[in-house]
């Protein structure tokens, strides 16, 4: 078995990928690709690792993950997906970096599925969006404090796909900018699932759709049903064209409500955030899903 884990950093997906591939449970399952919905192993998964603490998992902890999720025989590739499961968003920014346990949280997943190969799916996105989503959560009190004492242009991705090829050299890491997702939304979709010439998704749109005005969601519609099936570059030319030309107002705005951040500080992260994809794609073992 394949065992998949989308990472879902805060501020990214929001639960919209996982909610898409459930719409297309059956057919995925036909596939032997399983979908399980998250309230099924998001807690079981959190506890065990708690549980573990570091230490090896026994055949039991897997049989009982598998008993969880499946409603009947080990498929060929099983799909779970979490915004927690790098770590807690309070302590997401413990120490002035992006998920220091990352490299310990990974390996702690993989161990889950000892006899199985294991990959890892992750957005990375611009590090003031990631804050100002995680100063939004309930927990903010103890982002906000980590913030305190952190250098806004220390916050980089590049040192957490590190930690996970350090934790896990031999998985699958597969990564894109959140920012391009609008573009690259079938793509990801079809990597995850580990099938890439897959048919369409119910709802695959429904992500890039919610960007648009209703103008701009009736022009894609029409020009995504003019464009021949299956025809990547026809599909980013007509999503680039109707998000330039459709957006909703401030969907496509760099979120930023970080105190003591600056318009020159935030432009310098842009800076260093938008030349950290090329490091990441030096990294052993990582793949790069770009536009």
């Amino acid at each position: 078995m394949q065992a998949v884990f989308h990472l879902g950093a805060h501020g990214t997906d929001d639960g919209r990928l996982v909610r898409c591939l459930l719409r297309s449970r059956g057919l995925l399952e036909a596939e032997g690709v399983a979908v399980p919905t998250p309230l099924r192993y998001r807690k079981l998964i959190r506890e065990t690792l708690m549980r573990l603490r570091g230490g090896e998992p026994g055949e039991e902890d897997r049989a009982a993950i598998l008993d969880a999720v499946l409603d009947g025989d080990l498929p060929a590739r099983l799909v779970l997906s979490g915004d927690g499961f790098l770590g807690l968003a309070a302590r997401a920014l413990d120490g002035g970096r992006i998920y220091p346990a990352a490299r310990r949280r990974a390996a702690g997943l993989a161990n889950l599925f000892p006899e199985d190969a294991c990959e890892f799916h992750i957005a990375i996105v611009h590090p003031a969006a990631f804050a100002t989503a995680l100063l939004a959560r309930p927990d903010a009190a103890e982002v906000a404090a980590a913030l305190a004492g952190a250098d806004p242009l220390g916050l980089r991705w590049t040192p957490v796909i590190a930690a996970l090829c350090d934790g896990v050299p031999d998985a699958r890491i597969v990564v894109w900018c959140h920012e391009d997702a609008p573009l690259i939304w079938p793509e990801v979709l079809r990597t995850l699932i580990g099938r890439p010439a897959f048919g369409p998704l119910e709802g695959e749109e429904a992500f890039v759709q919610g960007l648009l005005s209703p103008e701009g969601q009736a022009e894609l519609a029409r020009r995504l049903a003019a464009a021949p099936p299956g025809d990547i570059g026809a599909r980013r030319a007509a999503v680039a064209d109707c998000l330039s030309l459709h957006p909703l107002p401030g969907a496509l705005d760099l979120p930023c409500t970080v105190p003591g951040w600056t318009a020159d500080t935030i432009a310098r992260m842009t800076e260093i955030y938008e030349a950290e994809l090329a490091d990441v794609a030096t990294l052993p073992g990582v793949e790069v899903i770009v536009p």
